[in-house]
Order: C-alpha cells, then sequence, then structure tokens
C-alpha cells in the first residue's frame, strides 16, 4: 500500500526509491530482486519485471509473478521457465530439488499450461536424467 502510495502521488519518488535499492544489492540480493519486482508490479511496468526475472533467473520470483507475465508475453514466459528450472537444475540437485522442480510443474498445470508443463518435463528430463 506504501508503494502504492508513492507511485501514485510522487512517482518521482520512484526513481529514488529504486535506485536506493539497487544501492543496496550487494548487501541484500533477495531484497532487491523482491522489492524491485512489487515497485515494478505497482507501476505497471511489466517489461522490467521481465527483465529482472531474466537477468536473476529467480525461479520462486517468475512463479510468484507469472500470471502477469503470462498475459503480457506468453513467449517469454515459456522461455523464463526453460531458462530458471535450468539454472536452477545446474546449482541444486537431489530429492529436494526434484520436489521443487515437481511443484513447478504442478503449478503450470493448475494454471492451465498443461502442454507446456509436458514439454518443460521432457526437456528437463532429457537435459537431466536420472
Amino acid at each position: 500500500k506504501i508503494l502504492q502510495f508513492i507511485s501514485e502521488h510522487f512517482p518521482e519518488k520512484m526513481d529514488n526509491l529504486i535506485a536506493e535499492i539497487d544501492s543496496q544489492s550487494n548487501k541484500y540480493p533477495e531484497f532487491k530482486c523482491k522489492n524491485l519486482a512489487i515497485i515494478f508490479v505497482y507501476q505497471n511496468n511489466f517489461k522490467r519485471l521481465i527483465d529482472l526475472i531474466d537477468e536473476t533467473k529467480d525461479l520462486e520470483l517468475l512463479l510468484h509473478n507469472d500470471k502477469i507475465i503470462w498475459v503480457e508475453d506468453e513467449t517469454k514466459a515459456r522461455e523464463l521457465y526453460l531458462l530458471t528450472t535450468n539454472e536452477y537444475l545446474e546449482n541444486y540437485f537431489g530429492e529436494p530439488a526434484q520436489i521443487f522442480i515437481q511443484s513447478v510443474i504442478t503449478h503450470l498445470f493448475q494454471k492451465g499450461h498443461r502442454d507446456f508443463a509436458i514439454n518443460l518435463k521432457k526437456i528437463l528430463l532429457k537435459n537431466f536424467p536420472g
């Protein structure tokens, strides 16, 4: 609500807020991503939101904001899911990673992206067998 108020009544201050969040990114990278994403959503600046997820390859951030991205650019949503799930599995492995990726696939099914979920699963199994 605070961000919405600032955005509506003091739009010039949003650039300062974004710059301040950026300056804190070395100390608190998770803080930067999540808060910038919130700001971009309030600003209806979905291109910057997509660019942020593309840059950070943050799968959780994608999951949280994918409804917007599917509407804004379906092709980019697919690309981001391929990128972030591959990136995730390159860095994490074992049963916890498998469970998380299965929850991503389930999420896609539940959101009506059945065909894409099936294809994504096939690609991931090919890229990360066994």
